[in-house]
């Protein structure tokens, strides 16, 4: 777009709900020209290696490496808060879990450990560690000597294959049992008088699937609470505080429960039973009969992983905080009373997240959460900041694969919104911003077959924004226009080629209405839909381009004042380009821009004046940053993980910090990773330096 004709477009009678649209978008003109004059160098583009002006941050989690495909782990008082983590070649113990950066050192090489327990087990009163392999019948004790060192292991041996461990108290003064589940039962591992450990079995509930240490019954002794997968129940055995148990009760619960923890989430001072099974998250409240009511779903989610309960917010109610494998998040159920939870906050974590912990690892206070990542090597440590928020990347959860994502204020508060299409579902959801970097989630539409590329914008008469979508299955472009609240009119359609995928907007014809270009990757086409500035598109151009294009960029690349347009594929350096004379798009002519040319994001993260290149690394789940130096150089590249399969990232304000943030399309975890930004810009040490107060006379 030329600068005569945006300025006119921002002046006159229509000015003030010009400027409120040029508020709620980013150029796109000004970002892909200035793309393409990166794009067209690229093949000859200077790594600089001197630091950039501000160095590059985003809130985001701390990632420990935990070695190769880690199974266990548990949190050990030694002199401090420690990280034990099994993986599958040794125990390891991670160190000052407080710094950005802990350490991990190797304390004894015991391949492919299933389970583990920290706790006083020996008579020493040390911090051992306890353990099970699936290679061995027995549980093996490495006795601590308080100086964060062990000695050999101790075997005990059990009646079969070891399957989990748990380190419980056995009475009410605390006294630790090491409580085992094989494939004939559940043994209990205690101490003998003259040294050494017997086992004997106390549950004979076979194929255990998690067993707990509570006392539901209220007579002050422990009881022991076992999973039984096979059955669909709960099996509680009542205890007697010196290591036996007796009188079996079971409780029916959900489908294939996995996990379970004990708590009283109402606060009547009664037992409740918390289980992740296949339907979900459910709930067991205590009655006073001491027995326990039908599971009730709480949080209907498949694929759930660790579970765990803690006040995260300080609100003196519990919350439930559980892990989604599928999803590759953690997500807290924040405790309101009386038994009943909101939904709260979804946290981006490593692959395959399984375990979770709640502890205050930093020693602020205030609760912090660990997720241990069996597909990712690591465990994802999240900072507490009170309140329930946690220093890490939010993740909006979205229903169905997710194809696309753009930025607007769909509800005219002044807060940038989000949309996505899902492919699989035939819809677009949106998520509402609060200006403070949260979302809340509307109920999605349906657009059509196989939505896959969107983009924003005012494409008729009023000054609310609408959406423009082109549906795969069905060879059309879906108008929807927004009614200003977050909501849409039933969609228009709009006939194009065969197998639309991707759709941009610009300026074409020189007048002000929105123009509209899709490619078409099954006909091998793009066609140009030209705009009345009334919603309508009176006139479609169809032009032939190269064999299966996949993307569109506008940009001015002859600095005529007048918007182009190219089309091409992302396995191909070919592309069409149609240039524009600012009455329409003439025909394509086939050129070639560097051979890694293909959408990116180009904007200026840090506020230095250089535009930074935003690269979506799939191979490695994270964004990668060029930050720009000068024209045509960039400094070291930075990496920011985000989840598995990252498809696609878009720019916008979404806290209100005037920083740019990134919003990361999760394509098969079907979510939205929020990457706040926390670059430390020359303004904020400006600002400091003005409010620091000066010392000496006056």
């Amino acid at each position: 777009m030329g600068q005569g004709s945006k300025r006119d477009m921002l002046e006159g009678a229509a000015g003030k709900r010009d400027r409120r649209r040029a508020r709620s978008f980013h150029s796109p003109c000004r970002r892909a020209a200035r793309l393409f004059g990166l794009m067209i160098t690229l093949s000859s583009v200077v790594i600089d290696t001197t630091s950039a002006a501000a160095q590059i941050a985003f809130r985001s989690r701390v990632d420990i490496q935990a070695g190769p495909a880690p199974a266990a782990f548990a949190l050990a008082q030694i002199d401090a808060p420690r990280l034990v983590i099994a993986n599958d070649k040794a125990l390891v113990i991670v160190g000052a879990l407080g710094k950005r950066f802990p350490i991990a050192h190797r304390v004894a090489a015991l391949p492919f450990v299933k389970s583990l327990a920290v706790g006083p087990f020996t008579q020493s009163g040390q911090q051992d560690i306890a353990c099970i392999t699936g290679s061995a019948a027995s549980v093996r004790i490495l006795p601590g000597d308080g100086n964060g060192g062990f000695g050999a292991a101790i075997e005990v041996p059990i009646p079969s294959r070891p399957r989990l461990l748990r380190a419980r108290p056995l009475n009410q003064q605390g006294k630790l049992g090491l409580f085992v589940a094989h494939d004939a039962g559940v043994s209990i591992v205690l101490p003998l008088p003259a040294g050494g450990f017997r086992a004997e079995v106390v549950a004979p509930v076979q194929f255990a699937a998690d067993l707990e240490v509570a006392d539901v019954n209220a007579d002050g002794q422990p009881d022991l609470l076992v999973v039984d997968r096979n059955e669909q129940r709960l099996v509680i055995y009542q205890g007697t505080g010196d290591g036996t148990f007796r009188d079996a009760q079971p409780v029916p619960t959900v489908v294939a429960p996995a996990h379970l923890v004990v708590t009283d989430v109402n606060k009547d001072r009664l037992a409740d039973l918390v289980v992740v099974g296949e339907p979900g998250l459910a709930v067991h409240l205590g009655n006073s009969n001491r027995g326990f009511a039908a599971g009730q779903v709480l949080y209907p989610e498949r694929q759930l992983g660790g579970l765990a309960v803690g006040d995260t917010d300080g609100d003196g109610e519990a919350d439930l905080i559980v892990t989604n494998r599928s999803r590759s998040v953690v997500t807290f159920l924040m405790g309101a009373g009386g038994g009943n939870f909101r939904l709260g906050r979804s946290y981006n974590v490593g692959s395959g997240p399984e375990g979770v912990l709640v502890a205050d690892v930093t020693g602020d206070s205030v609760a912090d959460v660990l997720v241990l990542n069996h597909l990712s090597d690591s465990v994802t440590m999240l900072r507490g900041l009170g309140h329930g928020e946690f220093e890490g990347s939010v993740s909006l959860l979205s229903s169905g694969n997710l194809s696309t994502i753009t930025v607007a204020d769909f509800n005219v508060d002044s807060h940038l919104d989000i949309a996505v299409t899902s492919e699989e579902s035939g819809c677009v959801s949106l998520f509402l911003g609060d200006g403070r970097g949260g979302f809340s989630s509307l109920r999605p539409l349906p657009v059509g077959r196989q939505p896959r590329g969107l983009v924003a914008g005012y494409f008729d008469h009023d000054a609310f924004p609408d959406l423009a979508i082109v549906n795969f299955g069905s060879d059309e472009v879906a108008m929807l226009a927004g009614n200003g609240q977050g909501g849409f009119e039933a969609p228009r359609l709009i006939s194009v080629g065969l197998g639309p995928t991707a759709i941009v907007r610009g300026d074409f014809q020189g007048k002000g209405p929105i123009d509209l270009a899709v490619v078409n990757s099954l006909s091998d086409s793009v066609s140009v839909l030209y705009g009345d500035g009334h919603g309508n598109y009176p006139k479609v151009a169809s032009f032939p381009v190269p064999r299966r294009p996949t993307f569109l960029l506008v940009g001015d690349l002859d600095n005529d004042r007048y918007p182009d347009l190219v089309v091409g594929n992302d396995y191909s350096d070919t592309v069409a380009i149609l240039r524009g004379d600012g009455r329409e798009l003439g025909e394509p002519r086939t050129d070639r821009l560097a051979s890694s040319a293909r959408p990116l994001v180009a904007e200026d993260i840090d506020q230095d004046g250089h535009t930074d290149l935003i690269v979506v690394n799939e191979s490695a789940n994270a964004i990668d940053i060029l930050p720009g130096t000068e024209k045509g150089a960039f400094g070291t590249r930075l990496t920011f993980p985000v989840g598995r399969d990252p498809h696609a990232a878009v720019a916008g304000d979404f806290n209100g910090d005037n920083r740019l943030d990134l919003a990361v399309l999760h394509r098969e975890a079907r979510t939205v990773t929020i990457l706040l930004n926390s670059t430390r810009l020359r303004s904020d040490t400006w600002r400091e330096t003005r409010l620091t107060p000066r010392s000496g006379r006056h």
